[in-house]
């Protein structure tokens, strides 16, 4: 798998799992990745904490449900 297919991998299930908030220990698992690689793979793809993401994942879809 090519990193920009992973990291669109990681993104999908983030946004799929993100009321159960999932642990970056699943998220890792879930590309093939150990946490270490993942977060190192996702900070230089996308220039955020792959946690820090999940968290802005929650907090727009909270404003949205407010509205």
């Amino acid at each position: 798998m090519k990193c920009y297919e992973r990291i669109e991998s990681i993104i999908r299930f983030m946004e799929s799992n993100r009321s159960q908030e999932p642990s970056l220990d699943a998220v890792a698992q879930h590309v093939g990745l150990s946490r270490l690689d993942l977060q190192h793979l996702f900070v230089l793809w996308a220039d955020i904490d792959p946690g820090e993401f999940l968290k802005c994942l929650n907090l727009t879809h909270a404003r949205t449900l407010l509205g």
